[in-house]
């Protein structure tokens, strides 16, 4: 597909894989390949990448915690062998670093053995983690322009109608703009698209941890039967995706040929760690 950079959008916005970040919403600092694993080590994670208790498998950094996806494990070097592993608090063995646990916020460590002489054993200061197993959720809602007045970035323009020009072109069977913040309009599908090696025919990148994009329903029928929704002409549809135990890494729109004639719009969200959630809704043709 043919890749055009359109400079009104920061970074740039790629036609056919198109990448928007918005200003407002910003997934935490960024995370660091560990060169001895190959795992993603946070910064707030650098002590534990340097002690005998390595996480290894998906994660990432929130803020200052350390988030594990499903596959996730603690290894125990030889040398902390002797050494006890407690996961918030309770012994555990080497088998239980290995996961699965219950959803949510712990802590792990090691304990010393007993020193000679008796007293309590010496216990390293905890490192927290966050286990999310679980992929994000999208959500959606139908209303008028009072959507962009609550959830756009652009709170302060005013826009009633859509724009009666866009730029690419839009294709003249799908009748729908989309926008990442309620000012920039695109067309869900440009015109003369043809598919990428993935077979997408569009492919719009949201990053942000909390993404969300609008739709604008050009004419009375733009979904066709099986979608969950079903706005009339000049309705707008917001779409958001979030995540309980973590964030969301981006929103991703694409759309496809349908096996039975006309297009799909499929909504892919992924979070931090790899876990993902895909919708599809039929466009009518």
């Amino acid at each position: 597909m043919h890749h055009a950079s359109w400079r009104t959008l920061t970074p740039a916005l790629l036609l056919g894989l198109s990448s928007i970040a918005a200003s407002a919403q910003t997934v935490p600092p960024a995370t660091a390949p560990d060169a001895t694993t190959g795992a993603i080590v946070p910064a707030a994670a650098a002590d534990a990448a340097a002690s005998p208790l390595q996480a290894v498998g998906p994660q990432a950094g929130f803020g200052d915690l350390l988030v594990l996806g499903t596959g996730a494990k603690f290894e125990l070097a030889q040398a902390a062998a002797d050494q006890t592993p407690l996961i918030d608090g309770t012994p555990v063995t080497v088998a239980q670093l290995a996961g699965p646990w219950q959803p949510g916020r712990h802590a792990v460590s090691l304990q010393a053995p007993p020193q000679p002489g008796g007293g309590e054993p010496a216990v390293q200061p905890p490192l927290h983690f966050v286990y999310d197993p679980g992929p994000p959720k999208i959500q959606w809602e139908v209303g008028d322009t009072k959507l962009l007045d609550a959830h756009g970035l652009d709170q302060d323009v005013q826009r009633e109608r859509p724009p009666r020009h866009v730029i690419p072109e839009r294709d003249r069977h799908v009748k729908i703009l989309w926008s990442p913040d309620g000012r920039r309009w695109l067309p869900l599908l440009p015109k003369n698209a043809h598919t990428d090696q993935n077979g997408a025919l569009a492919d719009w990148i949201t990053k942000a941890d909390r993404p969300q994009v609008f739709l604008w329903a050009l004419g009375n029928q733009v979904l066709d039967h099986g979608a969950p929704v079903a706005p009339t002409k000049l309705q707008l549809v917001r779409i958001w995706a979030g995540d309980e135990l973590s964030a969301v890494r981006d929103l991703r729109l694409r759309v496809l040929p349908s096996p039975t004639g006309g297009h799909l719009l499929e909504m892919l969200a992924t979070d931090l760690v790899g876990n993902a959630t895909t919708v599809t809704w039929p466009l009518a043709h």
